[in-house]
Parts: structure tokens; C-alpha cells; sequence
């Protein structure tokens, strides 16, 4: 009776090896995660899902290297910022955390139905009670 080689427990999983990441002295632990990353893409096989999965991938990318874009540029456009939040406040220009609620769920009715705004249109909307 021949007895057949079966693995044991003690064989680990070879790892993948990403020949660029080594010879530009990158991480190899990066660059394993970005094989993997890659190795978990080629499972998706569904069009929608792997648009989806690609767009989340690239809001990743720009969030790493952007600046903040709603961060005042200078101290003196923090303070007027900051004054002009004090006097809207002072004035009762403020919304009730209820209307807030009920806002962000018409905008949220409004996006899935493609009736919502991009963030650059509400980015550059001026607020309703500032000149």
C-alpha cells in the first residue's frame, strides 16, 4: 500500500511577491496589500459591483494627497469665518438638529431619485442669509 504526501498543518501559503515593489524599496507589506487588493477585484464579476468597487478605490486615492478644501487659507479668513459663524448664531440663523435631519433626507430622496446637486454646486451655493 502506497501512502500518499498529504500537507500539514505546518506548510504555510507561499506570498506574493511583487518584483517593482522590491527593486524600488517599497514596503513589502504595502505591496502585498495591494495584490491582494488587486486578487479580491478579480473575484467581482458583476459590471455594477466592480464600477462601484473601482470608484470607492479612486475617492481613496484623491483623499490621500488632498488638501482640505473647506480649511480657511489663512488666520484671518478662520476669525472671519468664526465672526461670521458668532453672528449667524447671535441672530438666530441656526437650524433645529430636527430640520437638519429633515433636510439631509430630502437630499438624500432627491440624490437617489438624480435630482440632488454635485458638491461643486454646493460648494459655491451661498448660504440663504448671507449677501
Amino acid at each position: 500500500m502506497t501512502i500518499k504526501p498529504y500537507p500539514t498543518d505546518e506548510t504555510q501559503p507561499s506570498q506574493h511577491v511583487s518584483e517593482p515593489a522590491v527593486s524600488y524599496g517599497l514596503s513589502q507589506n504595502i505591496a502585498s496589500l495591494k495584490l491582494e487588493a488587486i486578487d479580491e477585484l478579480m473575484k467581482i464579476f458583476d459590471p455594477e459591483r466592480l464600477s462601484q468597487a473601482v470608484d470607492y478605490l479612486r475617492s481613496l486615492g484623491r483623499e490621500e494627497g488632498r488638501d482640505y478644501p473647506y480649511c480657511p487659507s489663512s488666520i484671518d479668513a478662520m476669525k472671519q469665518e468664526l465672526a461670521e459663524a458668532e453672528d449667524d448664531f447671535a441672530n438666530g440663523r441656526v437650524f433645529s438638529s430636527d430640520e437638519l435631519r429633515a433636510g439631509v433626507r430630502i437630499a438624500m430622496e432627491q440624490s437617489r431619485q438624480g435630482l440632488g446637486i454635485t458638491h461643486e454646486e454646493m460648494r459655491n451655493r451661498k448660504r440663504p442669509w448671507r449677501k
